[in-house]
């Protein structure tokens, strides 16, 4: 129950109000006649407080609404604050970005070798000094620092295959298809001209090139006649079978190695030109012949050092006549109808004596010589064709 005044809450059996002292008259106590006034009252009383309530409440609803204005306002207020820095710290960030990139601008023309990993841009690229590495037969031109290219790769030159070796790159090795392959005419490839050997075991015979041996030029050079001495890996190591000619050491009276003697000469230019086609020559193998003094042979002589010489065509130095010439049919010489009608002095048995390479026995003898019955002689420094010793020319062969 309250106060029809103010309002007040009113405890109970109160006859005034504790807030404002109005008297309060109860509905209970009023009889007869007196009821309906006291209920009109009463009435009269509960619509003040319920005006009074909704008047409050209608004081309290305004400022519930001015509080939520406000409240609107403040955040309409933080929301464009919000805005407004956002949009600076963007304008702030695009100011500052321009800024580095200026900055990277001036160190790529300061440094042209800075480049830009993500983008590659040409433009940087037409900034970038270039490293070419030269074009090959299958890449073209390319830059050693950033790997760039330019042009087209050269292609492959191929020389044309031959009857042992494919086709060939010149510039880069690469072998490609097959040999032609031998095109046989007898010993003879028509194709390359080279001389194909059937059995090139040692201590058979090969036929190699011509040289006048019968004594009769007109019917032509017969064909010359090799024992095999050696064989390595691809090639072979031949002497003549006969002594096919006549030829002096040296006609001079001075003492005279291999070097500079008349019958070196011999072997590697006349006797050379004339016995061998040009395929033939191209098989023949210049080799580097030691030249010792005779310090090692049987009777220790000591001749004069001779000096190391690159020979196709040579006579056997005392060692390899050791080594190479195991037997007395070996080491026989028997010279051809040419050589002996052009002065090879024939001894008994029909052999000759012939030369070898290595020194004599003191600074006035000639080199040694193998005579019949495989004698080792030397030979002092005589008027030219006082010694009618032959020659054995010996050589590698390519195989």
């Amino acid at each position: 129950m309250f106060c029809i005044k103010c309002g007040h809450e009113l405890e109970e059996g109160a006859e005034f109000c504790g807030q404002c002292g109005t008297k309060i008259v109860y509905k209970d106590k009023v009889l007869n006649g007196e009821q309906a006034d006291v209920n009109q009252k009463y009435v009269n009383q509960a619509d003040a407080v319920q005006t009074v309530q909704e008047s409050e409440g209608k004081k309290i609803i305004p400022v519930i609404l001015a509080a939520a204005a406000v409240l609107t306002v403040v955040l309409i207020a933080i929301v464009c604050i919000s805005l407004n820095n956002g949009s600076a710290e963007n304008e702030t960030s695009s100011e500052t970005r321009q800024a580095d990139d200026q900055v990277a601008d001036a160190e790529i023309e300061k440094d042209p070798d800075i480049t830009d990993d993500q983008n590659n841009s040409e433009e940087e690229s037409d900034d970038h000094i270039h490293n070419w590495i030269p074009a090959t037969c299958t890449e073209p031109k390319t830059c050693s620092e950033c790997g760039a290219s330019e042009g087209e790769a050269q292609g492959h030159n191929f020389m044309d295959a031959t009857c042992t070796e494919p086709k060939i790159c010149s510039a880069c090795g690469l072998a490609e298809g097959e040999p032609l392959g031998h095109l046989m005419n007898g010993n003879v490839c028509e194709r390359c001209g080279k001389y194909i050997f059937d059995d090139v075991s040692v201590g058979n015979v090969i036929f190699f090139g011509s040289y006048e041996q019968d004594g009769n030029p007109s019917n032509g050079a017969e064909v010359l006649v090799w024992k095999v001495l050696a064989k390595e890996n691809d090639k072979m190591l031949v002497i003549t079978e006969k002594v096919i000619d006549r030829v002096d050491y040296d006609s001079g009276l001075d003492y005279t190695t291999w070097e500079d003697s008349e019958i070196r000469d011999w072997c590697n230019d006349a006797f050379y030109r004339q016995a061998f086609s040009e395929a033939e020559r191209s098989q023949i193998l210049e080799v580097n012949n030691s030249n010792p003094d005779a310090s090692g042979y049987e009777w220790n002589w000591h001749g004069k050092d001779g000096v190391n010489t690159r020979d196709k065509v040579f006579c056997l130095s005392y060692e390899e006549y050791e080594s190479y010439l195991l037997t007395d049919d070996d080491r026989a010489g028997y010279p051809s109808v040419y050589a002996v009608n052009n002065g090879v002095s024939v001894e008994r048995n029909s052999q000759c004596c012939w030369w070898l390479r290595s020194p004599g026995i003191r600074e006035k003898e000639k080199m040694i010589v193998v005579c019949n019955n495989n004698e080792i002689k030397v030979y002092s420094n005589y008027p030219d064709g006082s010694h009618n010793n032959g020659v054995r020319p010996a050589m590698w062969i390519s195989l």
